[in-house]
This record gives structure tokens, sequence and C-alpha cells, in this order.
């Protein structure tokens, strides 16, 4: 049985996707709420601010788009650190109630990392019945 993982056991690669997919989630509907201000302020704690700025730096120069971003979480290779970081995008979307744009990105990253089939997916994009945003175009740190 797989015990649960912390952020701060993540890894500097796996901590550089979450900041980037972090930020990816709270301006994915076009509005930072104050509970995912809370949220982000909640995470910028646990690691420290100095630590935290030199990881959002470092992901700001290694992810400057969505596309690269998403193509540095295929190479989240362990499966505890995938469901760390999941879980706190659940719950950074979830404090502000879903967006549809919030579960098209959760929806993506669930099937990039294997975690749901296409239909669930399929089914969950259709509940969200909002156009989503072209997400490779955007400023991913805001």
């Amino acid at each position: 049985m797989m015990h649960a993982m912390h952020l701060t056991d993540l890894q500097a690669q796996e901590k550089l996707v979450l900041v980037g997919l972090t930020y990816w989630m709270i301006h994915a509907d076009n509005h930072v709420s104050e509970e995912e201000m809370q949220e982000l302020a909640e995470m910028r704690a646990l690691f420290g601010d100095e630590t935290w700025d030199g990881i959002e730096q470092q992901a700001r120069v290694k992810y400057p788009s969505a596309r690269a971003l998403a193509l540095g979480c295929r190479n989240i290779m362990r499966l505890e650190a995938r469901h760390c970081i999941y879980e706190t995008l659940v719950r950074l979307a979830g404090s502000d109630g879903y967006h549809s744009a919030e579960i098209k990105l959760l929806n993506w990253l669930a099937l990039t990392w294997d975690f749901a089939d296409q239909a669930t997916i399929d089914r969950a994009e259709a509940l969200a019945a909002e156009p989503s945003e072209d997400h490779n175009t955007f400023d991913l740190f805001g």
C-alpha cells in the first residue's frame, strides 16, 4: 500500500511541475479568487517564501508556455508524486467551485497520468458545457 506523499516530499522536477500547474489552474478560468489566493498562500508557506520564489523562477524559465508544461507533466514518473500533485490541484480548483476550464485541465492531467480512461473524460467534459480557452497562448504565471 502506498503511503500519502506530502508536497515537501516532491523531487525538484516534480516541484517545478507542481508550481507550473498551480498557476495554470488558478488562471484557467481567467479569474483568481480569494479562495485560490488562500490555497496558494498555504502552499507558499509550506515551502517558505524564498524556496517557493526560487521554484517559481525556475518554472517560469523551464515552462514558458502551457505546451512546455504539458511536456514536463509527461516526465513525472513517480505515481505517488502524480497523485500528490493531482490531489493538490483538485483541492485548489474546488476551493471556489469547479469551473469548466479547471475541469478540462484536471481531466487532461488525469488522462495524461493514466488516472482515467477517455470515456470518463468525455463524460466529465460534456458536463462542463462551457467552451474552453486556448491554454497554449496565455501567460501561465499571469
